[in-house]
């Protein structure tokens, strides 16, 4: 966007034309069996997934005074193949106790890795540059980009104790993983003013956390749940801002998250087809700890960017397989914020000025469908019901999905 235009954002010039092929295949492979042993019931699985995803970030930059001159020819990606074995026992320890033991082992491996970037005027490669970006290396350029692999093992173990008729209680601890992305290791992108570098050298995320909740049932209309989660995430990747750029940002892993808190919910059965059912959830989500890196920047007690703190949902439901199917929902999203910084502030939209970050919102939807016989389904939905503006990025400032009405039909072939 110029600078000369006149009012402002009354002109956009193109600056980037973007296109992502992308072809990906998969396969899962499942066993199981029930069967009894040492007096316990067990039902055991097992099986093995794999993932095969080849995409590429095919763009031309444009120069930023008309948007009319294409200047960079860039093709950056490569392919992402992911193995995993899974093994699961779910068997009753005792009369009121259920346990549950499983793992995974995944291994995933990136190969034929690339940047090619050509001058369009010249039809030449452009020269691989390098320079030290807050502490992290960063190249432009013509190249071919490293193989990357690694394994994980992740365990999981939870058990469920039925106190009585009306009470039980559960817990579980487990381990996750998560490979880096082809997008996230290899393709930048741009939203407005904002520039997010691509970063070959990212790890994978690694997951330790555990819950423990009740459920109560204090009438046979009624029940209650709660649950408390507290989840840390080694090496987790986010978007951090640089600090010769404030538009640009890089993505890297920064040290260690950590999610906790608890969530909520209870239903209520009115009759047959009335119901009704709320849930909140409360969850701090922080930087942990932050690697230094050069730049004199600590985001440790940072929140996540685009995690609210608070969320509900209240939802009212008719169900008669007779007449029709229909939902009511309120959803509730707290004050969050969207950079890593928890500096950037939608202004002056936001009438409290002394909070940074996006304002609190709700949303209501409303969703109907109807059985019309044993291979035929109606269904219709509207999101954001009332057309509510509310805003989920700043720099430009973005709103959220206005009214959205859809609707279709489901269709059954065969018995």
């Amino acid at each position: 966007m110029p600078a000369t235009a006149v009012p402002p954002r009354s002109q956009d010039n193109l600056t980037l034309d973007k296109i992502v092929p992308t072809d990906a295949i998969g396969t899962l492979l499942q066993w199981s069996r029930a069967f009894q042993a040492g007096g316990r019931a067990h039902v055991v699985s097992a099986g093995t997934d794999f993932r095969r995803i080849k995409g590429d970030s095919i763009e031309n930059t444009f120069a930023a005074p008309t948007g009319l001159t294409p200047i960079i020819h860039r093709v950056a990606g490569g392919t992402q193949r992911m193995t995993g074995l899974f093994a699961q026992d779910l068997f009753e320890l005792m009369p009121k106790l259920q346990v549950t033991l499983s793992a995974r082992i995944d291994s995933w491996h990136n190969y034929n890795a690339h940047n090619h970037e050509t001058t369009i005027a010249t039809g030449q490669p452009v020269a691989l540059v390098c320079s030290v970006v807050s502490g992290t290396q960063v190249c432009t350029g013509d190249r071919e980009l490293p193989d990357k692999s690694d394994n994980a093992v992740s365990p999981h173990a939870a058990a469920l104790y039925r106190v009585n008729d009306m009470v039980s209680v559960w817990g579980s601890f487990s381990k996750g993983f998560r490979a880096p992305t082809l997008k996230e290791l290899y393709s930048q992108f741009r939203v407005g003013a904002v520039l997010t570098l691509a970063n070959e050298t990212l790890g994978p995320e690694r997951l330790t956390g555990g819950e423990a909740g009740i459920s109560v049932a204090p009438t046979r209309r009624m029940t209650v749940r709660g649950t408390w989660f507290d989840n840390r995430v080694n090496n987790p990747v986010a978007n951090v801002s640089t600090q010769t750029n404030g538009n640009v940002r890089q993505v890297r892993n920064i040290g260690s998250t950590n999610i906790a808190g608890v969530q909520t919910d209870v239903a209520y059965r009115f009759s047959t087809a009335f119901s009704a059912s709320a849930a909140y959830v409360f969850d701090i989500a922080k930087v942990h700890s932050y690697v230094p890196d050069g730049s004199g920047v600590d985001l440790t007690g940072n929140y996540l960017a685009e995690v609210p703190k608070n969320r509900g949902t209240v939802q009212l439901s008719y169900n008669s397989p007779k007449y029709v199917n229909a939902s009511l929902a309120v959803q509730i999203v707290g004050h969050q914020f969207d950079d890593d910084q928890n500096t950037a502030a939608i202004f002056p939209l936001i009438p409290d000025k002394k909070k940074t970050g996006l304002p609190a919102y709700s949303v209501t939807d409303f969703t109907l469908s109807r059985t019309i016989n044993s291979q035929l389904d109606c269904f219709m939905g509207v999101q954001n019901l009332f057309g509510t503006v509310y805003y989920v990025g700043t720099n430009p400032t973005t709103i959220g999905t206005p009214r959205l009405i859809n609707g279709g039909i489901r269709l059954r072939l065969g018995r």
